[in-house]
């Protein structure tokens, strides 16, 4: 009976990305540590490569303070979809980006190459946009040039 009561009162659930068994510490968490490190770590990775003009794999470490061994552990493992590393230049380092998408079926953007390409796109139209001007001058503002005063 005593053991029964131990099978009841231990809070566990399976992790949705690997399917190993972890102990429930929010009611909401549904990967165990392991895979939540691993998606911040791809996270960063995404956000840098999105960001960079020619990413290579020492200079997305830097940026992210993630280990190039770890990274290449990722790539492997296929948790960055549509990155490879490639040996082209002379240090090896190069990061090799998909060209078109890789996205499995169904799952639209969520390769590094849908990503890249929306943020081109949301930086062609944010740089395009005309800022808003206000033309009521209300509030709190700068006195005229002349300071303000009258000339008689």
């Amino acid at each position: 009976m005593a053991a029964d009561k131990e099978v009841m009162t231990a809070r566990t659930r399976n992790c949705r990305e690997c399917g190993d068994a972890f102990p429930l510490t929010r009611i909401d968490q549904v990967l165990c540590v392991a895979c939540v490190d691993d998606d911040r770590d791809v996270r960063l990775i995404v956000q840098t490569l999105v960001s960079a003009r020619r990413p290579t794999l020492s200079a997305v470490a830097l940026a992210t303070g993630i280990s190039l061994a770890r990274i290449h552990e990722l790539t492997a493992a296929g948790r960055l979809s549509g990155v490879s590393v490639g040996t082209d230049s002379p240090a090896g380092d190069d990061l090799v980006i998909a060209t078109s998408c890789v996205c499995q079926p169904g799952t639209v953007g969520r390769c590094i190459h849908c990503q890249m390409r929306l943020a081109k796109t949301f930086a062609d139209a944010t740089s395009g946009a005309t800022p808003h001007v206000a033309t009521a001058r209300r509030g709190m503002h700068n006195r005229p040039s002349d300071g303000g005063r009258r000339r008689s």
